[in-house]
């Protein structure tokens, strides 16, 4: 089984959680920075699982971001069977849609770095 793990960035924020997940959880990443992106990339690779940055994604590059591209993208990555960690500063609302339509774990984005690990490994596995 692959060890590769798809981060979706958010392209508008300085992120530093694709180095620690790298670094700290040894997982192999690709990073993507839109949903769409992301949809092509689950359709001609196979991964673990998804880390999501953010709910707000941009649907293609030039894009505003949105929390419907997230929200929809989370649907699409469910269906095709994979786990999904979205970080979010989304309130309560958009939380239980978000696990509603597939999230497997949703994490708040002022969480240390540290609490992503371990939800990382346990959704995703990881050859040790």
């Amino acid at each position: 089984m692959t060890k590769k793990v798809l981060y979706v960035g958010d392209p508008d924020e300085i992120d530093l959680v694709p180095s620690f997940l790298q670094s700290e959880g040894g997982f192999e990443l690709d990073i993507v920075y839109t949903a769409e992106d992301a949809e092509r990339a689950v359709s001609s690779e196979k991964y673990r699982g998804v880390f999501m940055g953010s709910l707000r994604l941009p649907l293609r590059r030039n894009c505003a971001s949105g929390d419907k591209e997230g929200l929809d993208l989370i649907r699409m990555l469910k269906e095709k069977g994979l786990a999904v960690i979205v970080l979010t500063e989304a309130g309560p609302d958009k939380v239980e849609e978000a696990k509603r339509l597939g999230a497997s774990r949703v994490i708040p984005k002022l969480a240390s770095f540290k609490d992503y690990i371990p939800a990382a490994k346990e959704l995703f596995g990881r050859e040790d």
